[in-house]
């Protein structure tokens, strides 16, 4: 696959959630375990993974 890369507008970049891992009475691998089971179904969705993901960083797909 033929790496492309493109430009980042920093000013286009939203925080979604800021999370203060201190105060969580998970593990980091549980919190990744956690986020992985609720991404799940939505992952199983998508037909093909890395065709989107491409699109998602703006790459033609």
């Amino acid at each position: 696959m033929e790496s492309k890369s493109i430009e980042f507008n920093k000013r286009s970049a939203k925080l979604l959630e800021f999370i203060d891992y201190e105060d969580s009475n998970e593990s980091p691998d549980e919190y990744l375990d956690r986020l992985i089971a609720e991404s799940k179904p939505y992952m199983d969705k998508i037909g093909d993974p890395e065709n989107w993901l491409n699109n998602v960083r703006g790459y033609d797909g």
